[in-house]
């Protein structure tokens, strides 16, 4: 049945690869993403949507490094805190101004 979902849905052998997660998350740190988190099972959106909101304030708000954020998210009851929290960060300290495409090294 799945053999014909995959080629009735018109999708191409390349697109149908980047459907295997550990192909993926391989091309997605080959592109330079430093972190990929995927679920482990089967997950409804709402699920998803809660941890993600939860990681995301815990990064946010309580200055947690992505573990103990991911942690925090997914155990909030057994939360411990395996990370310290980041250094506080100066607000104030100039953003340098983005390069013109002269200053972009040319491959």
């Amino acid at each position: 049945r799945k053999l014909k979902l995959d080629s009735s849905s018109g999708k191409s052998v390349v697109q149908l690869s980047l459907e295997q997660p550990v192909e993926t998350a391989a091309l997605w740190t080959l592109a330079g993403v430093g972190s990929v988190i995927s679920n482990q099972w089967a997950s409804s959106f709402s699920a998803n949507n809660k941890v993600a909101t939860r990681l995301f304030d815990s990064m946010n708000n309580k200055d947690l490094l992505l573990g103990a954020a991911l942690t925090r998210a997914t155990h909030p009851d057994d939360f411990e805190s395996i990370e310290p929290p980041l250094p506080p960060v100066d607000k104030k300290a100039p953003i340098p101004p983005p390069l013109n495409s002269n200053q972009i090294p040319q491959a």
